[in-house]
């Protein structure tokens, strides 16, 4: 080991390199040799292929027509390009900085069914179109300007499915929820109203037909989202239409108009209970003997509102009860719905108290003068 450290010291070749200049020479010509060598490599012709991706449009069709199934129609296409490799080369390097411009074929309506079916996009006309657009490089195009065969689409079936568009009258439905909120006790008054009732309903025949009722109609529903209401009042709102998949309605939605009524508790005691069904060898006391009866009635009603409920309670069944058995109270003129929303007995059972009537004698006159008895 020492005698080869004492040979390259000796030697010195780094103070010979840089003494003499002609390697840098030699590195120089091997560099420019390598750079030609690279471009001849590159300039082949049709050596390489290169994979692009180009996005793929959806294609408007006639007003008369509507597209059912696009599954057959991808967003972007697989673009295989055998070309020399320079110009594949140049074009990656551009697309670093700028994406490649989208396809979007054209749909001829000579083409279309009127009765619908499926349109299929020919992919040699897609080959032709991909060459005169910008999503391909110049230089690219100008090479295979004469031959299509050195350019390949994937998927290799481009196709859609359409019907052609119809439009029918629909009836609209109610379907929505009316949310009062916790807090407020409000009412409706009337009827809910649409406004317009009827809309005009566009879509696929064949969908439309699907739709159609017994009697040839069809119907639209509001959306089943809540409409919260918080204040007495008529209400004018709009709400959306829901559509079956694939139609439309128009227009996409309606005005419902509602008018609310604000309720207000009324409480008072009733004292009398009547007791219906006890055979007449028995009385009855019913615990406690008044019951409390609190009525909701709308606020415009509450100072002209007169209502005298009648309760009752059935004693057929106390004889032989349990000492759990309890009587129901019952109303036996229930008010108006128009005119008491809700009616509320406290205590709504009643304990009681069975008692069996003791039997009394009668005196029976002999005819006395005195009417004493003998």
């Amino acid at each position: 080991m020492k005698g080869l450290r004492s040979i390259i010291r000796e030697s010195k070749p780094w103070t010979a390199l840089r003494k003499d200049k002609r390697w840098l020479s030699l590195l120089a010509c091997l560099a420019l040799a390598l750079f030609f060598w690279f471009l001849i490599v590159l300039d082949a012709p049709g050596k390489y292929t290169k994979e692009y991706r180009v996005g793929l449009v959806f294609p408007g069709l006639p007003g008369r027509y509507v597209v059912t199934d696009s599954t057959g129609f991808p967003t972007e296409l697989t673009v295989k390009v055998r070309a020399n490799g320079g110009k594949l080369f140049r074009y990656s390097l551009r697309n670093l900085f700028f994406a490649p411009a989208p396809l979007s074929p054209d749909v001829d309506e000579e083409e279309l069914d009127p009765e619908g079916g499926v349109l299929d996009f020919d992919v040699k006309a897609l080959k032709s179109r991909l060459l005169h657009s910008a999503s391909l490089p110049a230089s690219t195009v100008s090479m295979l300007s004469d031959t299509i065969g050195d350019l390949s689409i994937s998927p290799a079936r481009i196709y859609l499915r359409y019907e052609p568009l119809d439009e029918r009258d629909a009836e609209v439905i109610f379907s929505s929820q009316v949310d009062f909120g916790k807090s407020a006790n409000l009412k409706l008054v009337d009827t809910v109203g649409l406004f317009p009732k009827v809309v005009r309903l566009y879509g696929p025949k064949s969908t439309l037909d699907s739709l159609e009722k017994a009697d040839g109609s069809l119907v639209v529903h509001t959306d089943t989202t809540s409409i919260k209401i918080g204040n007495p009042g008529r209400v004018l709102l709009p709400v959306a239409l829901l559509a079956a998949r694939g139609t439309r309605t128009e227009p996409d939605s309606v005005f419902v108009s509602f008018t609310t009524e604000e309720l207000v508790h009324a409480s008072f005691m009733v004292n009398h209970i009547e007791v219906r069904g006890l055979d007449g060898h028995h009385t009855l006391k019913l615990l406690p003997s008044s019951v409390k009866v609190t009525i909701l009635v709308p606020r415009t009603k509450s100072d002209e509102m007169t209502y005298d409920p009648m309760l009752y309670v059935n004693a057929s069944g106390v004889i032989g009860a349990d000492s759990e058995y309890r009587l129901e109270v019952h109303v036996g003129n229930p008010p108006s719905k128009s005119n008491v929303d809700m009616i509320q007995l406290d205590p709504d059972r009643l304990d009681f108290i069975l008692e069996e009537k003791v039997p009394t004698l009668r005196r029976q006159k002999l005819g006395t003068p005195d009417g004493t008895l003998r």
